[in-house]
Parts: structure tokens; sequence; C-alpha cells
């Protein structure tokens, strides 16, 4: 997972500034899930996968201060453990959070 804009593809982190411009939330990203595993399976598409595992694609600039970095990626994973508090929760679990 990555914060974008919806123009370009920073492979940014999940930070407030970044999060200011960007378009990924926690709850849309999991809404939108659960809204697409309730949909019933088109035929001859692979069947759904029991597992969701959520992997961050973030680039880190050569630039930027190693400290800099680091802090970008713990803010990154504190905001996502808002939605998803523990490894293996249900998609149910996590939405049902957002309640």
């Amino acid at each position: 997972m990555q914060q974008t804009d919806g123009i370009t593809s920073h492979h940014a982190p999940f930070t407030a500034e970044t999060n200011k411009t960007g378009i990924i939330t926690g709850e849309r990203l999991l809404r939108a899930l659960a809204e697409g595993y309730a949909r019933p399976e088109k035929p001859g598409m692979p069947p759904r996968t029991e597992r969701i595992t959520f992997a961050f694609e973030i680039f880190i600039s050569n630039t930027q201060y190693p400290y800099d970095s680091l802090n970008d990626l713990k803010e990154t994973i504190a905001y996502w453990k808002r939605y998803i508090p523990e490894d293996g929760m249900t998609l149910d679990e996590a939405v049902k959070r957002l309640d």
C-alpha cells in the first residue's frame, strides 16, 4: 500500500502531511474490500482469497535523512494500527470497528 494523490504514484507513506492530499484512507479501503466480498463471485474468475495481507510499498528518498524515513514508517504503521490493531483480524472484525 502507498499513499497517493490520485494523479501521481509517489509511493508515499501515510503521514499526516501526505494524508492531507492523499486519496487512500483506512476506512474507505476496508469498506471497499467488504463491499467487494459481499458481492457474488463472478463465473470464470479465480476464487477469492481467504487471507488479505497488506504490505507497504513506500519509497524512501536517498536525499531524506534516515531518521526522518523511520519516523514516516512509524507514523504509517500507527495510522494503519487504528484500523487493524492486531494481526490476524478478519475483514468483518476490522469493518465492525469502523462503526
